[in-house]
C-alpha cells in the first residue's frame, strides 16, 4: 500500500487510496517546526498498519470493528490497568450489541447510540441496571472510536456528541452509605480474630481508598516518629499493577501514628513473623502490610468480596454497606466530632480545584488533633 504526504488544518495527513477512493488519514504530526521525518515515519508506520490489519475503510466497514482497531490504537496511550479497562467494556457490551445489529460506521446515528446506552440501563432477570457513571465508562470508548474516524474523514460529524445521559430517579436519590460511631465499633467486634480486621482499622481511621490500603507497605511506617506514609496504590483489572504514586497530588500524605494505630500495627507485624516462622519457604515474602495467611498480599478485589461476604453472614447484626463506604463513614466520625471540612479533605486526601495546594502543603502535625479524636471514638487498640 501507498500514500503521500499533505498539510491539512496544521497537521501531516497520510493520503492513500482504498477502494479507488482517496482517504485522509491524520498523522497526528504538527506542519509547525521540524517535523518531516517524523510525518513520514508516521506515514509508514499508518500504511503497515492498514496491510497488516487488512482492513477495508469502506462504506461497510462495521462500528463493531472500528472500535476494535481503536481499542488497538490506544493501547501504547494508556496505563495498563486503564486499556484493559477499555478491552472490558469493548468485548462484553460494546461489540456484542452493535455487531448483532450490523451498524455500519458511517452510517449511526444519535438514535443508535442512545439505543445502547437505554439498553444498558434496563433492569433484566440477571442484570441490574447500569448507573450512568457505569455509562460514561462505555461512552468513552465509542466517543474515542467516532473521533479517530472523524481525524481520518470517515465520518461527518460524531454521533455520541448529540446523546445525553440521564440519571434514573433511583440514582438521583442515591447516596454513599455510612456506619455511625455504634455500628462502626460493632462491625470490629465482628471482625475479631479475622485477618481481614486490620484492614478494615486503617481503613475506618485513615479513611483510606481500597487502593490505598492494600498499597501499604511496612516501609512507610515510621515507628521511631509515628508517621505513617500514604504514597502508593495497587489496582487492578485483569493484571494487578503496584503504582508508584497516589490517585492524585493531595493523596499523596503523611499521617500521624496514634497509639491505638501503632499498638495494631506493631501486633501485626509480629503476628506475620511467627507465620513466617511456621511456615518457612512456603511462606510469600513481600513488604505489603495487608496479606492473607500464606502471605499472599491481598488484591482489590478480595477487599471489596470478603467484606460482602462478613456482612452478608451478620446481616441481623448490621447493615449492608460497601466497602467504599467505610471511607465516608470516617468522614462522617470526624464530622460528627466537629471538625472542619478542610480537616477532613486534608485527612482523606481529597482533591479539590480550590484547595488542592492547601491541602498539599497541610503538615503532619495539624492532622494530630484529628488523629487523636478517631483514636477515642474507635476502639481498634
Amino acid at each position: 500500500m501507498t500514500g503521500s504526504l499533505q498539510k491539512k488544518n496544521g497537521k501531516y495527513h497520510v493520503v492513500t487510496y482504498i477502494d479507488k477512493k482517496p482517504r485522509w488519514i491524520s498523522t497526528g504530526v504538527p506542519v509547525a517546526g521540524n517535523n518531516y521525518r517524523k510525518a513520514q515515519q508516521r506515514m509508514r508506520e499508518i500504511l503497515t498498519e492498514l496491510e497488516q490489519k487488512k482492513i477495508t475503510l469502506n462504506r461497510d466497514i462495521l462500528l463493531a470493528d472500528y472500535v476494535k482497531l481503536w481499542l488497538e490504537e490506544k493501547k501504547p496511550e494508556v496505563e495498563l490497568n486503564t486499556w484493559e479497562a477499555y478491552e472490558l467494556y469493548v468485548n462484553t457490551l460494546i461489540d456484542p450489541y452493535f455487531r448483532k445489529r450490523k451498524t455500519r460506521l458511517q452510517d449511526a446515528e444519535p438514535q443508535d447510540i442512545k439505543s445502547f446506552f437505554s439498553s444498558l440501563q434496563k433492569e433484566t432477570d440477571n442484570k441490574k441496571p447500569h448507573s450512568v457513571e457505569s455509562l460514561k465508562k462505555y461512552r468513552v470508548c465509542i466517543n474515542g472510536a467516532f473521533k479517530m474516524a472523524m481525524e481520518n474523514n470517515l465520518v461527518a460529524y460524531n454521533p455520541v456528541d448529540r446523546v445525553k445521559l440521564k440519571k434514573s430517579p433511583e440514582e438521583e436519590e442515591f447516596k454513599g452509605d455510612f456506619y455511625t460511631i455504634d455500628e462502626a465499633n460493632i462491625l470490629l467486634e465482628i471482625l475479631q480474630g479475622d485477618a481481614f480486621l486490620p484492614v478494615v482499622q486503617l481503613t475506618l481511621f485513615y479513611g483510606l481508598r481500597r487502593s490505598e490500603v492494600v498499597g501499604l507497605r511496612w516501609s512507610v511506617v515510621d515507628f521511631t516518629n509515628d508517621t505513617i506514609r500514604i504514597e502508593r496504590t495497587v489496582v487492578q483489572t485483569k493484571t494487578i499493577i503496584d503504582k508508584k504514586r497516589t490517585k492524585n497530588k493531595s493523596s499523596l500524605r503523611t499521617m500521624p501514628l496514634v497509639p491505638s494505630v501503632k499498638a495494631v500495627l506493631l501486633k501485626l507485624k509480629n503476628e506475620q513473623s511467627e507465620k513466617q516462622h511456621l511456615l518457612g519457604n512456603k511462606y510469600i515474602q513481600s513488604d505489603y502490610i495487608c496479606r492473607l495467611a500464606d502471605g499472599t498480599p491481598m488484591k482489590p478485589n478480595y477487599l471489596t468480596q470478603h467484606f460482602a461476604d462478613v456482612l452478608k453472614k451478620n446481616a441481623g447484626k448490621i447493615k449492608r454497606i460497601r466497602f467504599h463506604d467505610l471511607r465516608h463513614t470516617a468522614a462522617s466520625l470526624l464530622l460528627a466530632e466537629g471538625h472542619g471540612l478542610q480537616d477532613i479533605q486534608a485527612w482523606l486526601g481529597h482533591e479539590s480545584i480550590k484547595s488542592t495546594e492547601i491541602y498539599a502543603h497541610l503538615q503532619v502535625i495539624d492532622k494530630t488533633p484529628t488523629a487523636k479524636h478517631m483514636g477515642k471514638i474507635l476502639q481498634i487498640g
